[in-house]
């Protein structure tokens, strides 16, 4: 069997079939993605390498006299970002019968999409967990998001000087029910329907308070299992086996208790201030309130929390950074291409080589991009 390719036999693979394939899927995957500030090229880069970026600051509007010169102004906060491409990810997987895959659209269309949703899954959780940081705060943790936090969304971003227009929320799907079922925007629900053909349609909820709102199944409805320590039930106080990550008002659930008599598994409960610490904690039955007492000692369990991180945000908040591969080198049988896709900013590299031990196509598909945020002013969490 052949462990090489010429050219002859390298021109039926066709890259930018892929690559245009799967944008077309990976766009209506993203929702927060598109909607910050975005820097992409596809010039190849390498992973690590740095991109100086210019942001313009702020400028002040001065008085202008009659007969008096113009006030030439350095911009406030005129800075260079800096966004390290230090986010390499890829989906690979072997075609057998390339031809047939690059002819008939089904076949093709159900490996892209396998490759389209990983990536997405991976561009987007990163994007997201850079705009959790935020400072700014609206909500708060074990109550559903409502009216009320949407609209101190908007006060916190109005007093921030952020402009009105171009304002993004981007909400669990727990929290996307939660809003069509408050009260308090129940007109509001009798005549918006969800917006349609545009980037994210389907998880578009419309307008709320100034913020265009999106459903995201990136933004997590709980944090992951943490193992509890021996905890005594002297004290009250739950010892985590490593640093529990909580929060005071954390909405917090036990998925599994070994001893702990009085506390009950998959049931929410709040962290409270007493014995509060890295790796301690006590809880309470409702937000604040006294903590619950469990009559034997814990040997062992797992807890993790119920608190949801949305975010909003203006566009230039954040940037996310996109930027091509190098090509494969030549005489290797490999051939790659570089696709934008100008809706969402994501360049893709599409890479394909046939691969004598699979017998077979390797088919990649990858993406290099960094993520930083750009105006902490303009980002906000939603706590619920």
């Amino acid at each position: 069997m052949a462990t090489t390719i010429d050219v002859t036999q390298a021109q039926y693979f066709i890259p930018e079939i892929w690559a245009n394939r799967a944008i077309e899927i990976l766009r209506s995957l993203i929702v927060a993605t598109p909607r910050v500030s975005r820097d992409s090229d596809v010039a190849a880069f390498n992973v690590g390498d740095i991109l100086h970026i210019p942001y313009p600051g702020t400028l002040a509007a001065n008085n202008k006299a009659a007969q008096t010169d113009y006030t030439f102004q350095v911009p406030t906060g005129e800075a260079e970002v800096q966004v390290t491409l230090n986010k390499h990810k890829e989906a690979t997987f072997v075609v057998e019968d390339i031809v047939r895959a690059q002819e008939n659209q089904s076949v093709m269309d159900r490996y892209s999409e396998a490759a389209a949703i990983a990536i997405a899954e991976a561009v987007e959780t990163d994007v997201i967990a850079e705009l959790q940081t935020a400072a700014n705060v609206s909500g708060s943790y074990g109550t559903d998001l409502d009216a009320a936090a949407m609209r101190g969304a908007w006060k916190a971003l109005t007093d921030n000087k952020a402009p009105q227009d171009g304002r993004v929320a981007v909400v669990s799907t727990a929290d996307a029910i939660s809003l069509q079922g408050d009260a308090a925007l129940a007109t509001y629900w009798q005549r918006t329907a969800p917006q349609q053909g545009v980037v994210g349609g389907a998880a578009a909820l419309g307008n709320i308070y100034g913020s265009d709102v999106f459903a995201s199944q990136f933004i997590a409805l709980n944090g992951a299992d943490i193992a509890l320590a021996t905890s005594a039930a002297a004290d009250d106080i739950i010892d985590t086996a490593t640093p529990h990550g909580f929060a005071i008002d954390d909405a917090i659930e036990f998925t599994a208790l070994t001893g702990g008599a009085g506390a009950s598994i998959n049931t929410r409960y709040f962290v409270i201030a007493t014995s509060f610490g890295a790796s301690t904690f006590q809880f309470s039955a409702t937000k604040g309130g006294a903590a619950v007492n469990f009559t034997t000692d814990i040997t062992a369990g797992t807890v993790h929390s119920l608190s949801r991180k949305n975010v909003a945000f203006r566009r230039d908040g954040a940037i996310v950074a996109f930027r091509g591969l190098t090509e494969p080198p030549a005489g290797s049988g490999a051939v790659a291409a570089n696709v934008r896709d100008p809706e969402s900013g994501i360049v893709m590299r599409v890479l394909m080589a046939y691969d004598n031990r699979a017998g077979g196509v390797q088919v990649t598909h990858e993406v290099l991009y960094g993520v930083k945020k750009l105006q902490e002013a303009k980002l906000l969490l939603l706590k619920a």
